[in-house]
């Protein structure tokens, strides 16, 4: 059928069907041809027999490691730190037994993607707040230095940090302690749901290799059709969702709010002049007996000390014409030096306590606004209407392209012993991982005078790592994406729409691109596509029959299962700041008023999803 020359039942003396030669005129037979080597490409690739090694077809009670390249580097920025200490073994839950424990811990020791999972569940609470940990002191005879000259300032420069994490950049050691918190003691994680998600017969850890037979980077051609790997690759790999997938933060209320809003970083008797290490003061003593601060100093000569303004004020006393290159003011700020009258150079230390200016409290203005939403859901409820795209948008990265901040805890795919176990699923690990990590698409949008709201869909079935680079991959291709829409997302509009509405509904992909088609009968390319308006009851029912039709398709569709929405509202830092001037009596006033489309009731509930406001605090002097 793929074949350009005719099968050989055709007879020479009979000739073609007329159907057959329309077909071939219309292009309906490419079509269909097209179809069947995508469904036979996307079925190989996620048939579990065939993924699954050979020696695990044999005896499933066998681990096999997955291979990787150790020369290939796995990007492990899209995960998050354990919370446990170094050198602490996996929390792997309560519920399996030792040796299952040992086993599965050699697994997800040789998957790196997998190498932090951990049953959330059971981490032990533990207090917070507590000062930067620090190494025990060593005696200067351990380590070969003596420390009876340097002050006291300095000693405590010279403390190292154990765990570089909880480092600072900027000023160290802290001149006060953070707030305190006892450990918490209450329910922290919403109750975990068999039927929340599909969980059993699902792929294995064992199966999250590359294809063996299908390089990532070929396109096969056959008579003017393409083959992309993607069809390969982007498939299900067996991760899932749980109830409190989207829960960053313990299911109780916020605690010592204040104490963590702006917290005073100093005390009175603080004295910003410790900053500067003595090895550029001279304030330490030369006597052999380690004589205490105060009782002598060393002139130093060789470095100056200078604020930021007076850096700029030293180099606009030399200022040369534009046409004349400025020697000095590239000494001053990129080589760090100044010069002399002598001709020597002395290096700079920058000292920004010398520009400091003493206010009151009354001297400072202070405006709070709104900056960012985002919802986390996997049910999207309004109140008003969206708007759905018709075809997919074009996009030339991600719509959440950058860390915003915001945490997702997968469930990670079983083992191979776990899936033949009886009585169901008995591991449920989880892995902490960025939202940007995860494969999305922009679906729609929620348009007001005020704002517009992006709407996308995630799918943490497609997460999955670049078999040659080893990094993580989250823009979809287009014929993914084209799948998705031609085969779940308006066949689930039309199915919820009215009858008076088919005269304006497009049923398939080519339909709708072939209506977006301008005057001069090209594709709209990098336009915004047309939409769909949808009520919220309508598209609660859409979203439905996409779950429907995504559980009916088995294999083909199964990569698209496990989804869920996310709102993110941008821009909004004007029609909230300070309540619009005096308007309302807040920013989460001014925030429910000018987005009247969000049941906000609803989106409050942390049973529905998680819901992150972003709070900008200004302090202007």
């Amino acid at each position: 059928m793929l074949q350009e020359s005719p099968p050989s039942c055709w007879q020479d003396d009979l000739p073609p069907e007329a159907e057959d030669l329309d077909a071939v005129r219309t292009g309906k037979y490419h079509a269909e041809c097209s179809s069947m080597l995508r469904t036979l490409a996307v079925v190989s690739a996620t048939c579990m027999t065939c993924k699954r090694p050979p020696v695990l077809n044999k005896n499933p009670t066998v681990h096999l490691p997955i291979h990787r390249d150790p020369d290939i580097g796995t990007e492990d920025n899209d995960v998050e730190e354990m919370d446990a200490h170094d050198g602490e073994d996996l929390e792997l839950g309560t519920t399996l037994p030792r040796d299952r424990k040992a086993r599965l811990s050699k697994i997800l020791k040789v998957t790196k993607e997998l190498s932090m999972a951990r049953d959330r569940n059971s981490i032990v609470p533990r207090a917070l707040g507590t000062h930067i940990p620090l190494e025990p002191e060593q005696s200067a005879e351990a380590c070969g230095q003596d420390d009876s000259q340097r002050s006291s300032a300095a000693k405590a420069s010279r403390k190292r940090v154990s765990n570089w994490n909880l480092g600072s950049i900027k000023r160290f050691p802290r001149p006060t302690a953070p707030p305190t918190m006892a450990a918490y003691t209450g329910r922290r994680w919403l109750l975990d749901n068999r039927n929340f998600d599909d969980y059993e017969g699902g792929p294995t850890i064992e199966m999250l290799r590359p294809p063996s037979d299908v390089h990532p980077t070929m396109i096969y051609h056959s008579a003017q059709m393409e083959l992309s790997a993607a069809w390969a690759t982007w498939v299900d790999h067996g991760y899932r969702i749980k109830p409190s997938t989207f829960q960053m933060f313990y299911q109780c209320q916020p605690l010592a709010t204040m104490e963590h809003i702006m917290p005073i970083g100093t005390l009175d008797s603080y004295d910003a002049s410790i900053q500067v290490p003595d090895r550029v003061t001279g304030a330490y003593s030369l006597d052999r007996t380690g004589g205490h601060e105060g009782s002598g100093g060393v002139r130093i000569s060789d470095v100056v000390i200078l604020s930021a303004s007076d850096m700029i004020r030293s180099a606009e006393q030399y200022d040369p014409p534009l046409q004349e290159e400025c020697r000095y003011g590239h000494d001053l700020f990129v080589r760090g030096c100044t010069s002399g009258p002598d001709g020597d150079e002395r290096p700079i230390y920058v000292d920004l306590e010398l520009d400091a200016i003493r206010f009151d409290e009354d001297d400072i203005s202070i405006s709070v606004d709104i900056d960012s939403i985002i919802w986390t859901t996997k049910t999207l409820r309004l109140r008003g209407t969206i708007g759905v795209y018709m075809t997919p948008p074009f996009h030339s990265k991600p719509g959440i392209s950058k860390h915003n901040h915001t945490y997702l805890d997968l469930l990670i795919p079983q083992s191979e012993e776990d899936a033949h176990e009886p009585g169901g699923r008995a591991e449920w690990l989880s892995l902490r991982v960025k939202m940007d990590s995860i494969p999305h698409l922009c679906i729609g949008r929620i348009s007001s005078a005020a704002s517009t709201l992006n709407v996308y869909i995630f799918f943490p079935r497609l997460k999955h790592d670049d078999a040659i680079s080893g990094k993580r991959v989250t823009i979809i291709p287009n014929e993914v994406e084209d799948i998705f829409w031609d085969r779940v997302l308006l066949p689930s509009i039309g199915d919820c729409a009215d009858v008076s509405w088919q005269a304006y509904m497009k049923q398939s992909l080519q339909e709708a691109r072939y209506k977006n088609k301008g005057g001069s009968g090209t594709t709209g390319g990098k336009g915004t596509p047309k939409i769909i308006p949808l009520s919220n009851d309508d598209f609660l029912e859409v979203q439905a029959r996409m779950h429907d039709r995504i559980k009916d398709g088995h294999m083909e569709l199964s990569m698209f299962g496990s989804c869920f929405f996310v709102l993110e509202g941008k821009g909004i830092k004007l029609i909230t700041k300070d309540g619009q001037r005096g308007r309302f009596q807040g920013p989460e006033d001014a925030l429910l008023h000018n987005l009247p489309d969000l049941d906000w009731n609803h989106m409050m509930d942390r049973t529905h999803g998680e819901l992150l406001v972003d709070v900008g605090i200004s302090f202007t002097p």
